[in-house]
This record gives C-alpha cells, structure tokens and sequence, in this order.
C-alpha cells in the first residue's frame, strides 16, 4: 500500500478507529499487569494497525533468536543479554525491532534503551530505528541519535497516529524518501468540497520558478512548494503541481524577464527536459487554476494536479 495523501487528507480523525477505547488505563498501576500484559493488550493492536501480522510480507518475529548473541563495539565483546520482543521483517529483510516493559520502567532513558539499542545494531538485525513500550508510553529511537525522535502517551495514540505511520507503516519503512514529502495542495483544497475550484480559476501568486518540466510534446508542469493558512496562528507547506499545455507554456515564457525565458526555454529543448534551480531573484506573476477531476497515482503518492488556465504578470 503506497502512501496515499487522499487517505490522509480527507480521512477523518473522528473516524480514526480509538484502540483502546475499552481499555482500563487504571490496569496499568497493578503490580499483575506485567510485560506479556502489554504486549498483549496494548502493543500488538498497534501492530495490526500498522499493518504487521506474523504470517504476511510484513511481518512480526516474536522472540527472535540470535546464532551470535553478542555485537562488538571495536575489539570489546558486548554482550546481548536481552531479545525484544518484536523484529518486524520487510520483504524478508530485517527492519526495526520493538522491546515491551512493564508500565513503571523507564524506556526515554537507561538501561532498558540501551539493550534495545544493542539488538538494534547487532549484525543480523541492523535496523535503523528501535521502540520501547511500557503500556503507558510508546518511544522511536534513530540508532543515529540519543533522543526519542517520537514519543508520546498511548491514551494519545489518535493525535500521535499519523507521525506513528510515518515512522513504522511498512511503506514508510521501505521508502523513508515519504517523510520527507508535503501534503498534496490539491487533495487538501479537495477537502473542503467546494464545486467551483473545479471550475473557476483560483489565483496562485508565484516569486519564481524553482522546477518547470516538459512532460510531452503539448504538456508542462510546474512543482512548488505553498505556504497555506489552515488555522488561527498555523501555516502548512503543500507540495501543488500546475499543468499546462504548450500555447500556455509559450504566453509563460513572454511574461518572464528575458535571462530567465532563455534559461528555461533552452532547457526544455534538451533532456531531460527540465528547469530545476533556486531562484535567486524574485519574479512576481500569477497562476490561474483549476483542479483536475481525476486524482494521479505514482509508485509513491496519490496527488490532485491543478489545471493552468492562464498567467499573469503581476
């Protein structure tokens, strides 16, 4: 399943599936609910959520076995005197390993991080993230760094969901490339159902051109990134992606200062047909679109291009 913007865009949070909506977090403070406890009431419906399972090309190896169970850190021996619980397998490779602990046991910092770190490293893992949960709490570690990347409450599972999948999802695990991705513009304005962007030209003031490429003989494309408004105080950076034609691309050209209509114009005669450049000076003009009715998929991400209908010099 690739990552897919729509699902994430237009996907509800009210809909989003409350894990532990029957769960007595008040269990969590017994002496008897101990770690087989959190494994089984809290970390595995995560897992299944993410997409895991033990009989499937994602899946979870409980308990795994070490043939060599020390590492070596130069020529000292260390020993790996710990198993996680969890190696989640990708296509039949290792990728990240998940250690449960009771809820009073630190896993921010300590001894319990530490040993989850020595399997993590270890030659027949070798994975590049390691988690710890204690049924309270759910941390991410970057082998790279000393710091949880993530962290978070379980009774906040909802509102952490998403930065969870980022890090874990199957998808994300095999193309880290994702996270660095912005949300689709075009999805996002798609959101509110308002009929007339698919019909009237919405405005999109441009200060440059940083990728314009020429996909067929009477296709172009411009990428950018847009700082939208999405709430009182919060902006959010959108990838948008603007399609034109060849007669549009040419009433482009006209309107840009001459140094840079020759820059573009003579890239997009060659391959790889493309102009992709930090814009070092400011050139103001408009875009004037519409959205695309039908969503485009890649092997990496549904996105909603918008369709030029003309520009305009500021």
């Amino acid at each position: 399943m690739k990552y897919d913007y729509l699902n994430q865009l237009l996907g509800n949070d009210s809909e989003f599936e409350d894990l532990f909506k029957d769960f007595d977090f008040n269990l969590l403070e017994s002496q008897d609910f101990k770690e087989d406890a959190v494994r089984e009431e809290i970390v595995f419906p995560i897992l299944k959520k993410l997409g895991y399972s033990a009989s499937n090309k994602n899946k979870i190896i409980r308990s795994k076995n070490l043939k060599h169970p020390f590492c070596y850190f130069g020529t000292k021996k260390h020993s790996v005197n710990i198993i996680p619980d969890y190696t989640f397998e990708i296509d039949g490779e290792n990728k990240w390993i998940l250690d449960a602990k009771r809820p009073s046991e630190n896993i921010f910092e300590g001894k319990n991080v530490s040993q989850a770190y020595s399997y993590a490293v270890h030659q027949e893992i070798r994975s590049d993230f390691f988690c710890l949960c204690n049924g309270k709490e759910f941390s991410i570690f970057d082998v790279k760094q000393t710091n949880p990347i993530l962290k978070f409450h379980i009774k906040d599972l909802k509102k952490n969901w998403k930065e969870l999948e980022k890090y874990l999802s199957p998808e994300f695990v095999k193309k880290p490339h994702l996270r660095n991705f912005n949300s689709d513009m075009g999805l996002y304005i798609m959101r509110f159902g308002i009929e007339e962007n698919f019909f009237l030209p919405m405005c999109f003031p441009m200060e440059g051109i940083g990728f314009i490429a020429k996909l067929t003989d009477n296709s172009y494309t411009i990428n950018c990134s847009y700082g939208t408004y999405v709430a009182e105080g919060i902006t959010q950076e959108f990838a948008g992606t603007f399609d034109f034609n060849e007669q549009q691309y040419l009433e482009l050209l006209e309107i840009l200062p001459h140094p840079l209509k020759i820059k573009i114009s003579d890239a997009l005669k060659r391959q790889p047909f493309k102009y992709v450049e930090i814009p070092s000076e400011k050139f103001h003009f408009n875009m004037y679109a519409v959205l695309d009715s039908k969503i485009q998929n890649n092997d990496d991400e549904s996105y909603l291009p918008f369709i030029v209908k003309y520009f305009e010099k500021q």
